[in-house]
């Protein structure tokens, strides 16, 4: 079997592009923490309490919980089958990319599902109906949080930006909350 150079050259390339960007993230982790001495960072660390470190890591898995739950109503949504086990295997890799690459969400936690629910016999269509349901709850969501919160109570860091004032904001949270009716 002969296998073409492009695929060769593609799969060494792989490693190493993820090598570069593995050193990319060392430096500008470096870069980042230098006018810090590890001391100081050890300190800070062990001044927070136990209970706020464990009050921390569950409401994180409390919140990927939630989180698959996207997931698994897309999949009610187009009227396919599927375990929950994969569902939140699938949702919480993708989701963790997704949380960690900023501005790449979409596309990092796209081709996560795509590369598991299409191992699992799902098509095209079906794993882009399933990434646009998900996408369109999530920010339904935060749109309809933010509305509340600037309804009820403007964040102050947003207030002190020279072009927000209370009233804007509330203007901004009653459209958002309208989107909801729509």
């Amino acid at each position: 079997m002969n296998i073409p150079v492009k695929y060769k050259l593609r799969k060494a390339a792989a490693p190493v592009f993820a090598l570069v960007l593995f050193a990319f993230a060392v430096i500008l982790l470096h870069k980042l923490l230098k006018p810090y001495h590890i001391n100081e960072i050890r300190s800070a660390f062990h001044s927070i309490a136990a209970y706020k470190i464990l009050l921390c890591l569950c409401f994180s898995t409390l919140s990927y919980f939630v989180l698959t739950l996207y997931d698994t109503l897309a999949f009610r949504y187009i009227g396919k089958p599927l375990a929950y086990g994969k569902i939140a295997l699938t949702s919480f890799i993708s989701y963790t990319f997704a949380n960690n690459t900023g501005s790449l969400s979409i596309l990092t936690s796209s081709t996560i599902r795509y590369r598991f629910y299409s191992g699992w016999g799902f098509s095209g269509i079906e794993i882009a109906r399933i990434v646009a349901f998900c996408m369109v709850s999530f920010w339904l969501g935060y749109l309809f949080l933010a509305g509340v919160s600037f309804l009820a109570a403007p964040p102050a860091h947003i207030l002190s930006l020279p072009v927000t004032n209370i009233a804007v904001l509330r203007l901004f949270g009653f459209l958002f909350l309208l989107m909801h009716f729509l």
